[in-house]
């Protein structure tokens, strides 16, 4: 019931001690900076619950899979990742990373990191403001220590003066423990301000070893 109240307007649900639901990606945003955090979207009351009970809201996944499950959890929300608007890629891709554990990921050794990073790039075909959300993984069981795996949502959008004039910048999160920090500093951030709600030109998901 909670969670269909929660649905029809833009209510928070924050129980004592644990997370603070909300049951839109829009809604993420909204929630005030007091509010318990992290700030995790659920698409049912009994993904709610699980998580109240201390259970997690999604299946762990390992690091191969990783794209697979980003792209079931987008489905879930209904999500087209090709018509995804900055805010509401925030949402996905931030809420979804304490629930969705990554099990052969070495966290304890930055090897489950995110990464906001924006600024105007130009790859050989024109200038374009990137806006990007990356989930950085490294494998314990990788035979290539030096592999990086990530898992990037990028936006592009033509570079007028307003977006050119943020510049250039990256926040990281090390770990779930750091994920309110992270949301509280990208949903106030100039670089989402400046293009939140704008129609990208072009998005990006790419899934791929570095190192």
């Amino acid at each position: 019931m909670m969670h269909e109240l929660a649905t029809v307007a833009p209510y928070f649900v924050m129980p004592i001690g644990c997370e603070t639901f909300v049951s839109s990606l829009d809604h993420v945003a909204l929630v005030p900076h007091e509010a318990p955090g992290p700030v995790v979207a659920v698409t049912t009351g009994d993904e709610m619950r699980r998580v109240v009970a201390g259970e997690r809201a999604l299946p762990p996944a390992d690091v191969a899979g990783a794209r697979a499950a980003f792209e079931r959890f987008a489905t879930t929300w209904g999500v087209d990742l090709k018509s995804l608007d900055a805010g509401r890629a925030l949402a996905l891709m931030s809420s979804g990373y304490a629930p969705q554990r990554i099990g052969d990921a070495a966290l304890d050794e930055d090897g489950d990191m995110l990464l906001l990073q924006w600024g105007v790039y130009d790859w050989g075909e024109g200038p374009s403001f990137e806006y990007g959300l990356t989930r950085q993984l490294v494998c314990q069981h990788d035979a290539d220590d030096d592999a990086i795996w990530q898992l990037g949502l990028t936006l592009h959008y033509r570079p007028s003066p307003s977006v050119a004039a943020v510049g250039r910048g990256n926040r990281w999160c090390g770990t779930p423990l750091e994920l309110v920090e992270f949301q509280r500093f990208a949903l106030t951030a100039p670089a989402t301000s400046a293009v939140v709600g704008v129609t990208p030109k072009r998005v990006a998901l790419r899934f791929e070893i570095s190192g």
